[in-house]
């Protein structure tokens, strides 16, 4: 795996942020993603790879995997045993 840039591992601070969080980092606006989009899977992805850079070990990986069940992971015959479904605490918004 090739070493990301700072840009990089930005933009994916702010996607998980968005994801997570519900806010825009940059405009500082609520947003929600409707489940499994292509908007939150882009996030979940990003997520996923924070997880990989900072969680080592099976447990990592199993953990980004959960996340992001749609990248495939580097390591030999691994894959998703459980998926992880984000909702909000406030439910939806008008």
């Amino acid at each position: 795996m090739s070493a990301r840039t700072d840009d990089e591992r930005m933009a994916d601070e702010a996607l998980s942020i968005q994801l997570l969080a519900g806010f825009d980092v940059d405009t500082g606006k609520r947003i929600s993603f409707a489940h499994y989009s292509t908007d939150e899977r882009k996030a979940r992805a990003a997520l996923a790879r924070i997880i990989r850079e900072k969680v080592n070990g099976f447990s990592g990986e199993l953990l980004a995997l959960a996340i992001d069940p749609q990248t495939k992971s580097t390591w030999l015959d691994m894959r998703p045993a459980r998926k992880i479904k984000l909702k909000s605490q406030a439910g939806p918004r008008p």
